[in-house]
């Protein structure tokens, strides 16, 4: 037993499927490995050799965010993921699935496009000021790292908890909104409109920093919005 890993996954094929279900399959361990397996070494070995099963992924290496899912009920990316001996994957949380592990992610993807359709007003490009490399290095690449994975919504409770996926645009979204309110060329509108997409409904309870796969201290940021916020007046009287 100990010279395999156990992966317990659920499946589902919503057009031959009334509800989910377990299948557990035995990976066995190179000898000659010199680094443990990854959750998806192990599914394209499940997939080639024991029985066809859907999942996604692209990249490999980290970068693209679409192998991501529910590993031991927390959000991975699959790729990254190195086993040790007995594993459950499920599709992630809050998307509806396709097949398998396959999921829609379109719903919380497009809060990431929502982020973009106000951009900020420029009037000439002579007002445009040169960025350091620091501020570049710092604070501009972190946040540009960002998989779009959807970790943080899968994780998110104001999103999984109190389903306001309609009125709260998520945490990777903000984090857009951020990066332009510091960029030096904002004129309020960002910050403005976190404040319209639910920025307070917020809980700073922080598992968006603790899943995010690139370490963007996304409730860090935020808070530095809301902060913005309440400084231009722009707090809604409901919000505590």
């Amino acid at each position: 037993m100990r010279n395999s890993y156990i992966l317990h996954i659920e499946r589902y094929n919503p057009t031959i499927d009334s509800e989910p279900y377990m299948t557990t399959f035995k990976v066995p361990k190179k000898e000659s490995a010199t680094a443990p397996m990854t959750a998806l070494m192990a599914l394209h070995y499940i997939n080639r050799f024991l029985e066809p099963i859907a999942y996604e992924y692209n990249c490999r290496r980290g970068s693209c965010g679409c192998c991501a899912m529910m590993i031991d009920g927390m959000p991975q990316l699959a790729c990254y993921y190195k086993l040790t001996h007995e594993h459950t994957l499920k599709p992630l949380t809050g998307c509806s699935v396709v097949r398998d592990l396959v999921v829609n992610r379109k719903p919380m993807r497009d809060k990431f496009v929502l982020s973009s359709d106000t951009l900020n007003p420029i009037g000439s490009s002579s007002i445009l000021k040169p960025i350091s490399g620091e501020f570049w290095r710092d604070t501009i690449a972190p946040i540009n790292a960002c998989r779009e994975c959807l970790c943080c919504y899968a994780t998110c409770p104001v999103i999984q908890v109190h389903k306001k996926l309609d009125s709260f645009i998520g945490p990777g979204a903000f984090q857009q909104l951020y990066l332009r309110s510091i960029n030096g060329m904002d004129d309020g509108s960002s910050v403005e409109k976190a404040v319209v997409e639910g920025l307070f409904e917020c809980n700073q309870c922080g598992m968006c920093t603790l899943v995010c796969p690139a370490r963007i201290d996304c409730t860090r940021h935020i808070r530095t919005l809301m902060e913005m916020a309440v400084s231009a007046g722009l707090k809604p009287a409901s919000s505590k």
